[in-house]
């Protein structure tokens, strides 16, 4: 039983890394793209695919989130894979700014469903006390692919032409799509797995309270049942489901964006998050496009393979070191303060989209994830030609003042949220209350209760 978990992780984190080779891909073959005579691209040419991709990425997102609740999760995570790799190749495959930026904008459609069907199968798959852990293991893969985009593509464009450098990536991401239709099921009971969540003690539990499906091997909160399957989506999901099945598909798509409306879009926390979102997108899209060409222009580096480490983006502290190295600074201070820049991010990204599954109903993560994804990925189109503009305009220092500044607006929209109390713990705090003769909050099953169940600050 944990070696199907193993495989079915290990085809979650290998499939979202297989995301970040055809994401990335561009960002490492624009520098011989733009050093070629015969495209004659010009770097503000390649800010506008790179306000594109962010634009088409983050509006797929967010209509993936709600409207791939009806979907299969791991069908569209490997579909998507196989997807984008497509526009990876034909990307390669043609010539013009016309085909480029249309592939480009595909490939950010085909890359929209990834995150939201990981995370339904994260929260189908894992309890809220476990949850955390696996969803770190997953967020593996965005430094895992990351960390392999200049590998394959910049030694593959620097070796064979800069076609290759999309070819490359392209041609691995069909096989692990492939990998991930393989291993990769939405629940545990797809799976073949047959146990039931229990519920927190003294909840009055209604079907709609489900917290989602514990770990099926070892978890405390799963207990072997014979012939009990786990809830889609959570448990949320599957009353919701349900519910939806009896009303017809018109009935069907209104509950599902009465759901999605109820328990995220009137929620001002998961707004807060995704603004936050939008400033750290920022700056990181800022520097996963434009550290190369400045490394390049900038510091003397010959070889952009050299800049393996910059995948990443930063905080305002590793921006201003990186900076403040002179020209010709020797590569491993390079280095150092681009993956100190790297160490500053990613823990703010991963956490931000942990809170936006955890603030809302296990069914609405979709939704959750599809709307933070969507005002995430504004910021990254903010990091393309307003970035190229500044930079032309003002140079390097007007640069560097932008994303320390998103950096500084981030922080501001964090504060209040320090005392934020999950979902799951509203609820508990809630049926504790009622336990106790109180006047709490409404049940939570009811739609009537749904702007009670929004976490409040402590």
């Amino acid at each position: 039983m944990a070696r199907q978990v193993q495989r079915w992780l290990s085809g979650l984190v290998l499939g979202y890394a297989a995301y970040y080779l055809t994401r990335n891909s561009l960002t490492y073959t624009a520098p011989l793209m733009v050093a070629d005579p015969a495209l004659g691209f010009s770097m503000a040419q390649v800010g506008t695919m790179t306000s594109i991709f962010p634009i088409a990425y983050g509006t797929s997102k967010l209509l993936s989130g709600i409207v791939g609740d009806r979907f299969s999760p791991s069908l569209l995570l490997g579909g998507g894979l196989v997807a984008t790799a497509a526009c990876n190749l034909a990307f390669g495959a043609g010539s013009g700014l016309a085909w480029f930026a249309a592939m480009w904008a595909l490939n950010g459609v085909m890359q929209g469903v990834g995150a939201p069907s990981c995370a339904r199968m994260l929260t189908s798959w894992f309890a809220t006390h476990e949850r955390g852990t696996y969803w770190g293991l997953w967020n593996v893969a965005h430094n895992a692919g990351g960390f392999l985009s200049p590998l394959l593509a910049a030694t593959a464009a620097a070796a064979a032409g800069w076609r290759w450098g999309m070819w490359a990536p392209g041609l691995a991401a069909l096989i692990l799509g492939a990998y991930v239709l393989a291993v990769c099921r939405d629940t545990p009971r797809d799976a073949g797995f047959n146990f039931e969540t229990q519920q927190p003690p003294k909840r009055h539990a209604t079907p709609a309270d489900g917290d989602g499906p514990a770990h099926p091997a070892g978890s405390s909160t799963a207990a072997a049942t014979a012939g009990t399957a786990a809830p889609a989506n959570g448990g949320g999901g599957a009353a919701s489901t349900g519910g939806q099945a009896a009303q017809g598909p018109q009935g069907a798509q209104s509950g599902l964006w009465r759901t999605a409306v109820d328990n995220v879009l009137s929620n001002p926390y998961v707004w807060a998050l995704a603004f936050t979102y939008f400033c750290i997108y920022v700056v990181r899209q800022g520097v996963t496009s434009w550290t190369v060409f400045y490394l390049m222009n900038e510091k003397g580096v010959p070889d952009v393979a050299q800049v393996v480490a910059a995948y990443t983006a930063a905080l305002a502290g590793a921006l201003a070191a990186f900076q403040s190295l002179p020209a010709g600074a020797p590569p491993l201070l390079q280095w150092l303060a681009v993956a100190a820049i790297g160490f500053c991010i990613y823990g703010p990204q991963m956490m931000i989209g942990l809170c936006g599954a955890e603030l809302v109903h296990p069914a609405s993560v979709g939704a959750s994830q599809g709307v933070l994804g969507w005002v995430e990925y504004l910021g990254a189109a903010n990091a393309g030609v307003p970035l190229s503009h500044i930079i032309t305009t003002f140079g390097w220092h007007g640069y560097f003042a932008s994303l320390i500044g998103a950096c500084g607006v981030a922080l501001l929209l964090l504060f209040p949220m320090t005392q934020l109390r999950s979902y799951s713990q509203q609820q508990q705090i809630d049926a504790r209350l009622a336990a106790e003769g109180t006047h709490g909050s409404p049940a939570h099953g009811s739609a009537d209760g749904a702007a009670a169940a929004r976490p409040q600050l402590a």
